[in-house]
């Protein structure tokens, strides 16, 4: 689950620093409410969202759809249809090796997504290290609201 909320959090800050209407700055009260505005929003809403910001290829659209469909079976039925599986140790190895795959083919999307956001944000003069800087205030934003 923490790697789906990595996608979802990559998706709002994409969303945000691509917005066409943007019109602020790092720490600004405005880039916060856009954040927390894309932030509130679903997987399936962000996903649904990207095709305007032309910046999602097909391929990882799919992808991104793929996460959000395994996303939903995790949280909501995942325990449930192994139900079976978790009574025996040998169907709990098994479970823990597909959900370890789960995790790998996530995080594969989330590292796709963020060579997205840093390929577009060299181009447009937002570095590395103002992307990290935004992602640990949304972090320590996050943490202090907990």
């Amino acid at each position: 689950m923490y790697l789906t909320q990595c996608v979802e959090r990559g998706l709002a800050f994409l969303a945000t620093v691509t917005n066409p209407r943007r019109k602020f700055f790092r720490g600004s009260k405005r880039f916060e409410t856009m954040i927390d505005f894309y932030s509130a929003k679903t997987l399936g809403a962000l996903i649904r969202e990207m095709p305007e910001r032309k910046l999602v290829a097909d391929g990882l659209r799919t992808k991104l759809r793929e996460v959000a469909v395994k996303r939903n079976w995790l949280a909501h039925n995942y325990f449930w249809s192994r139900a079976a599986l978790f009574m025996s140790k040998e169907g709990r190895a098994g479970m823990i090796l597909e959900l370890s795959d789960l995790a790998d083919y996530i995080e594969s999307v989330n590292d796709e997504l963020t060579t997205i956001m840093k390929q577009w944000g060299a181009a447009h003069g937002l570095t590395t290290s103002v992307i990290d800087a935004v992602m640990e205030d949304l972090i320590r934003r996050e943490a202090a609201t907990s």
